[in-house]
């Protein structure tokens, strides 16, 4: 991001080993229907249709990027700016045959680096059930503030994290 520019408005990104590419409207099927295999999405009942919809919804505030790695489709990131007290990560999905290979760091890393000029937190919202993903944010100093019940689905709970940036 160049000094003054608006956070997660360029077309493309490009991090070590991997380039972010605004989502286009011929690949949110395929992700979609990734996801709806995918926990935890599967587990909370997001149908591939309701995905695609997300997708292809027209929301200003929401920037989506297909992340690629290898030339290859590997992930989806959808951040959300502005959110109250800073970018909300409302997606972050690697499939899993790119899981562990780093991605997910590098994408954490370049949002730290766009939200950071703009913003003191950066925030995500977990299931409380996804365990993996917690550690995943902890491990990249994600903290939990706290506890929303039944936030998106009856009889699951989400934790709200936030990583500071100052």
């Amino acid at each position: 991001m160049s000094k003054g520019s608006r956070p997660f408005h360029a077309a493309r990104y490009i991090r070590p080993g991997i380039r972010l590419v605004r989502l286009r409207i011929d690949q949110a099927d395929f992700i979609a229907q990734q996801l709806a295999n995918m926990d935890p999405w599967r587990a909370l009942g997001y149908s591939q249709p309701g995905l695609y919809t997300y997708l292809v919804n027209e929301d200003p505030a929401l920037h989506r990027y297909a992340l690629e790695y290898a030339g290859e489709l590997a992930g989806i990131i959808a951040v959300r700016n502005p959110w109250l007290f800073g970018p909300h990560l409302e997606l972050l999905a690697i499939f899993p045959a790119y899981q562990g290979v780093g991605i997910g760091g590098e994408v954490i890393e370049w949002l730290r680096n766009e939200a950071q000029p703009h913003a003191r937190n950066l925030w995500v919202v977990v299931s409380a059930f996804n365990t993996d993903a917690q550690r995943f944010y902890r491990r990249h100093g994600f903290q939990e503030i706290a506890s929303l019940a039944e936030l998106i689905a009856p009889g699951y709970d989400e934790l709200l994290m936030r990583k500071p940036l100052t």
